[in-house]
């Protein structure tokens, strides 16, 4: 964990990835800021939890407080309903996955998509060597009933892209 927390920190990926997010909650308010949320979701993606119903139980563990920069890594000096939870529920982290899709009093955190493209797109040329000559993405494209379909299609610019469809 605090290795992740360590390449975060040195490639700027979850700081970078917080400018590229408006954030209207009223700041008098926040527990959590923008920037601990996304490397609470990030670093819990890292370590395999991609869904968000497993963060109800890893909000109590103080490793991962750590490396998502929390000051109060037990959560001791938090509101007796969440002492001991350092960390955000499922709930706000899915508000902040879902922001841009509503307009309405819980959601006042959007992306702007564009920007993290090209955020991510940044961090990972950074990561090159200098000399690097060819990268090769191997994407697993195998169509798995569980994760969806996956249904080629054609893009605006007349490649070929895949589409995940239903569930």
């Amino acid at each position: 964990m605090l290795l992740l927390r360590q390449i975060d920190n040195g490639l700027g990926i979850t700081r970078g990835l917080a400018g590229c997010f408006s954030d209207c909650r009223d700041q008098r308010f926040v527990e959590h800021s923008l920037r601990e949320l996304l490397a609470h979701r990030v670093q819990g993606l890292a370590l395999g939890y991609e869904d968000l119903n497993d963060h109800n139980d890893l909000r109590r563990d103080p490793l991962l407080a750590v490396g998502a920069g929390k000051i109060d890594p037990l959560g001791l000096e938090r509101a007796k309903a969440d002492r001991g939870r350092a960390l955000a529920s499922p709930s706000t982290l899915n508000r902040v996955e879902l922001g841009n899709e509503r307009s309405t009093r819980c959601h006042k955190i959007s992306s702007r998509p564009e920007e993290i493209e090209a955020h991510l797109l940044d961090c990972g040329v950074r990561s090159l060597n200098k000399d690097t000559e060819e990268v090769v993405l191997d994407f697993d494209a195998t169509d798995d009933p569980l994760r969806g379909r996956i249904a080629p299609i054609n893009n605006d610019t007349g490649g070929l892209k895949s589409l995940r469809q239903g569930s």
